[in-house]
């Protein structure tokens, strides 16, 4: 059994150029594999390769992809096997109906060509309750289901997750969509008077475009070859309380990016300031893990009248989250985490803001580097509460594609509870948000935000997912 694999950033542009400068905006959300396919007269041909987006240079890319309309996506693996040959296996795009495939499986490139596809897709989320067999991941499934039965039939058929765009040789166009629940982001935008779409605003942005509107969750969009003609057609209306995942305001999206109609780095700013009102130690100075919780930082030192000050640093802008295992993390937080060097630290007690504890990963290597430099007192302070409890028998964690499955290997599973991982952080204190606090800072209620993987309820219901058992084994693909 090979198990769904989670799909984390797409983009939709009408160069080969456009199409590579947006997957480099979007690099935050995922290193494992990259790949773009492009629509020409012969069908759709597809490229993946394994690592980055600029592994594969784009002066080459143009001897090998060429077209009118491109859709390219980054990915990170959620579940399954995570060694090379399983991380490049469920690259994207996915495609079908051709045999015309050269892979180089040989590090350190590995790179697949395939020529003359009748469909391409590209898929942000995890399908829940979806599993395959052999080579098959779920966005397969979801790409045979819209061969044999259309767009709208997926989407009434499968309830979460999903924001992705589907290439078809024998349309003219493209068509991006997004579940029911609104989970995963997904906006269109325009460039020189083409419409475009991506995970996030910020990459229409980079490429010199202008988002216009989030897709609506239950809505797809398509957009014609030339990009000039829009239409929408809302296929299933929203869930009553759609439920964007709120770990992309707090880790997975650009500082930068809109999501919902605030701004990620608001939403962040807020979370620091609730936490400032919760906890309140006295310290000398706030500072961050970088890069992501800055704006939480700042927004506790602010609230509190603090000194705000740059104690980190990190050669790469590599994402210790985003590693296959717990070894490459580990590595990667280590051998990248630096303190500055004209910072004096000795004799101070500093609160030292972060995101969220999944693993405990980058907290033990950050509190010794502080140890060492003289600190007197460090907390670690975050802006999610507690990932991964246990509730009623019930194990937590992200169902819909972060890769944090209930069963990982969870700080609080691991050291058993708050005390524990204090201990094993190597901080003098450890505070988490709390859940009325974080729903507070992001401005709805929290029925409104997906926050299974933190204890909230599952926002896809068992009948949901009964009729789509029931409508695939009809189909029987």
């Amino acid at each position: 059994m090979y198990k769904a694999m989670d799909h984390c950033g797409i983009v939709v542009c009408h160069s080969l150029h456009d199409t590579y400068k947006a997957l480099k905006a979007i690099q935050h959300r995922g290193q494992d594999t990259a790949g773009i396919a492009a629509k020409n007269r012969h069908g759709v041909d597809i490229l993946r390769w394994q690592g980055y987006v600029d592994n594969f240079s784009l002066e080459n890319m143009h001897k090998i992809l060429n077209g009118s309309l491109f859709i390219g996506h980054v990915r990170y693996a959620t579940y399954g096997e995570k060694n090379t040959d399983a991380l490049f296996q469920g690259a994207h795009p996915r495609f079908i109906d051709t045999d015309n495939i050269t892979e180089y499986r040989d590090p350190p490139h590995p790179h697949l060509i395939a020529r003359g596809a009748t469909k391409a897709i590209v898929h942000n989320g995890t399908l829940v309750g979806v599993s395959c067999d052999g080579d098959l991941i779920d966005t397969d499934i979801m790409l045979r289901a819209y061969s044999k039965n259309g767009i709208e039939w997926v989407m009434k058929c499968f309830p979460a997750s999903y924001a992705s765009a589907i290439l078809d040789m024998r349309r003219d166009e493209v068509v991006v969509f997004r579940d029911r629940h609104g989970i995963r982001p997904l906006w269109i935008g325009e460039k020189d008077g083409r419409v475009v779409a991506a995970s996030e605003d910020v990459a229409i942005w980079d490429i010199g475009g202008k988002p216009i509107r989030e897709v609506r969750p239950g809505e797809a969009v398509y957009i014609d070859m030339e990009g000039t003609d829009i239409r929408s057609n809302q296929v299933v209306e929203p869930s009553p309380n759609t439920s964007l995942c709120f770990f992309e305001f707090n880790y997975n999206s650009a500082a930068s990016s809109t999501l919902d109609g605030k701004s990620i780095k608001d939403v962040g700013y807020r979370i620091g300031m609730i936490l400032a009102s919760e906890y309140t130690p006295d310290v000398d100075f706030v500072t961050y893990i970088p890069n992501r919780p800055k704006s939480m930082a700042r927004g506790y030192s602010d609230s509190r009248g603090l000194p705000f000050v740059e104690v980190f640093y990190k050669v790469r802008m590599e994402r210790a989250f985003l590693g296959p295992t717990r070894e490459k993390r580990a590595q990667s937080i280590g051998s990248n985490l630096f303190i500055l060097d004209n910072v004096d630290l000795r004799g101070k007690r500093i609160v030292v803001v972060d995101d969220s504890v999944v693993r405990l990963t980058n907290a033990p290597d950050a509190a010794k580097k502080l140890r060492d430099r003289g600190a007197e007192w460090i907390a670690l302070v975050l802006g999610t509460p507690v990932i991964g409890p246990v509730i009623d028998g019930e194990e937590h964690g992200c169902l819909f594609g972060v890769d944090m499955p209930p069963g990982d290997d969870f700080a609080i599973q691991r050291c058993g509870d708050l005390d524990g991982i204090k201990k094993e952080s190597g901080f003098d204190d450890v505070y988490y948000i709390s859940t009325d606090g974080l729903a507070h800072a992001h401005g709805v209620p929290s029925e409104q935000r997906c926050m299974y993987c933190i204890g909230g309820p599952n926002p896809v219901k068992e009948e949901e997912l009964k009729a789509m058992e029931a409508a695939l084994a009809e189909l029987d693909i």
